[in-house]
């Protein structure tokens, strides 16, 4: 009785593995007469004499063979990257073993490195979209994380090999802030210039509460005399510069849709409406007041905040039936 080496199946000729621990596959030995079980003994070597050497070289006895005419051994340690390794197996039924397969090659993957850039990015007031570049070897996998609310990835969260991450930096209404993003295990550091502006607004009811700030003006009347809704900037500049704009627009469904816009100078915008139009109801019938500012100043600067975003609360319009 006889076993016939084992040939190597796979990795072969030098490819490039990135596993640290790679699955060695050899093409099963083939006997001449009942063989009984057969085993398969490894080796794994940073040379190609493979010395009797634990440091340098790895062995696995009494691997099963494996069905379907190839047998499989996973190493059970990490290779060091970036190292050609040699390997080798052969078969035994613990009476005849077979001549050693054919020595094969493979290389493990360089130690994943990462180049990131820029790692430091500006953003405007009014914030916009931003793109930073990751280079790495092929088989190396990476992630965008952001580590501040007002930052946004909105693609490239996930990347293997070369890749980009794009983000959006929201506006900002207040002074400079910072924030960072991590990338590819580095970190990335937006800083979002200051506005010389703080900008805002408030509404008020004047017929039911005088010059008091609410977030609701009700649409009522004893005597079908039109209500007046009056919307006033609270924005203030922080610097010298000073406030020379207001561009109000202004939009709500009664008893249709209306969007009103004003331009100009004046801090205030005011506008009426009758009660009893079709909607409104005995107990008001309740709808969103979608408000949005934008102030200029002096230096060209120009800051929009809108209703029921960011520290502006949700407005809204009451509509109630003439008479009550």
């Amino acid at each position: 009785m006889t076993l016939s080496a084992p040939t190597a199946n796979a990795p072969v000729g030098g490819q490039t593995i990135t596993s640290a621990r790679p699955t060695l596959v050899v093409n099963n030995s083939t006997a001449t007469g009942n063989a009984g079980t057969v085993t398969y003994h490894f080796e794994v070597s940073d040379v190609n004499t493979f010395p009797n050497d634990a440091v340098r070289t790895f062995t696995a006895d009494g691997v099963a063979q494996g069905t379907g005419g190839t047998t499989s051994w996973v190493l059970t340690r990490d290779l060091g990257p970036n190292v050609l390794w040699y390997w080798r197996a052969r078969a035994t039924n613990g009476t005849v073993t077979s001549d050693f397969s054919n020595v094969e090659t493979f290389r493990t993957a360089s130690a994943c490195t990462f180049t990131v850039s820029p790692t430091s990015v500006s953003a405007a007031v009014g914030g916009g979209t931003s793109t930073v570049t990751v280079t790495t070897d092929a088989a190396c996998t990476w992630t965008a994380v952001s580590q501040s609310s007002f930052i946004t990835v909105t693609s490239g969260a996930t990347g293997t090999g070369n890749g980009s991450v794009t983000f959006t930096v929201a506006a900002t209404t207040s002074g400079a802030r910072t924030g960072t993003l991590t990338i590819a295990g580095q970190t990335v550091t937006v800083t979002q210039q200051g506005s010389n502006l703080v900008a805002g607004f408030r509404l008020m009811d004047p017929g039911r509460l005088g010059s008091a700030t609410t977030t609701e003006c009700q649409i009522r009347s004893l005597t079908s005399v039109p209500t007046q809704c009056i919307l006033e900037s609270t924005s203030f500049p922080l610097g010298t510069n000073t406030i020379i704009g207001y561009s109000w627009v202004v939009s709500y469904t009664y008893p249709s849709d209306k969007t009103l816009i004003q331009s100009g100078t004046n801090p205030q915008f005011s506008f009426t409406e009758m009660c009893g139009q079709t909607g409104s109801n005995d107990s008001g019938f309740q709808l969103e007041l979608k408000v949005q500012l934008t102030v200029t100043d002096s230096e060209g600067n120009a800051v929009t905040v809108r209703s029921n975003a960011g520290s502006q609360a949700l407005l809204t319009l009451r509509a109630y039936v003439c008479g009550i």
